[in-house]
């Protein structure tokens, strides 16, 4: 009886094994396939089109406000017939500047809203991409955990990252980016934030992926070194060169994390062989 009894405690115990080892394969699989957004730099080439449309706008309208008071003080001189000539440029400056407003308050909302979802963007996919490699590598070591192996480690790397890298409010920050007087010192942040962020989530993830890939007997390249850079000298030279280098700065914002995911990919392809996982 005593051996019937100790034979089925070890059969229950190897189906709750099997199981969580099931569950845990079942999670790691759900999270490669969430996958990461990636951003086209496009939106930048409209974000400077809308700008270069709006300055051009301007510079039209201001010429054209100069030339009808010229118009009109020829006009009030010379009050003739043939000079009633010079005043019509000045009457059709008065219908033309309607529609150019017009035409520049949409342009202003148009890149209000472009700028919106730049922002809102970069930092929603950050967010996303952290929570979702996290919850990825808490399932490796779940299953990691079932088959023997020794996790602390590798789950010490994990809260060490969530705790430097903790999740960004997206709407919150969003709003002071936008916000006049108030975005010169938050969209810097922002940016500082989203280029320093994944560079020390990729350090920690470049341990992370070795412990994990020594763990299940695989030889394997990790993802390569994020780009490490200098967001206060980003500032300065954006300051300095009037906004060139700023341009430059947000295009790595969109250009980094797309390069990053896509080597995110095979590396976590290559996981799932390892796993014998479908």
């Amino acid at each position: 009886m005593e051996n019937g009894a100790s034979g089925a405690a070890l059969s229950t115990g190897s189906r709750t094994e099997v199981s969580g080892e099931e569950s845990a394969l079942g999670r790691i699989k759900e999270a490669v396939s969430e996958g990461d957004k990636f951003l086209s730099p496009a939106w930048i080439v409209l974000q400077l089109a809308l700008s270069f449309a709006m300055f051009v706008l301007m510079f039209y309208n201001r010429v054209n406000f100069f030339e009808s008071i010229y118009y009109r003080e020829l006009y009030k001189i010379n009050h003739n017939y043939y000079n009633l000539q010079m005043y019509a440029p000045a009457q059709n400056f008065q219908v033309g500047n309607v529609y150019l407003t017009l035409v520049y308050g949409l342009l202003a909302v148009l890149l209000e809203i472009v700028n919106i979802y730049i922002i809102l963007s970069l930092i929603s996919r950050r967010n996303k991409h952290l929570e979702r490699t996290r919850k990825l590598y808490t399932s490796l070591a779940d299953y990691l955990e079932l088959k023997g192996k020794d996790t602390r480690f590798l789950r010490e790397l994990i809260v060490r990252e969530r705790v430097e890298n903790g999740n960004k409010n997206t709407a919150g920050w969003t709003i002071l980016s936008i916000l006049p007087v108030i975005n010169i010192f938050a969209l810097p942040y922002v940016y500082h934030f989203l280029t320093r962020d994944y560079f020390r989530h990729s350090v920690y993830e470049k341990m992370v992926l070795e412990c994990v890939f020594d763990s299940l007997g695989v030889k394997s390249k990790v993802v390569k070194d994020y780009p490490d850079r200098d967001t206060v000298m980003y500032y300065l030279l954006s300051v300095v060169t009037l906004g060139i280098a700023w341009i430059y700065w947000l295009y790595t914002l969109f250009a980094d994390p797309n390069e990053h995911f896509r080597e995110h990919a095979v590396i976590e392809q290559e996981i799932l062989r390892s796993l014998n996982v479908s």
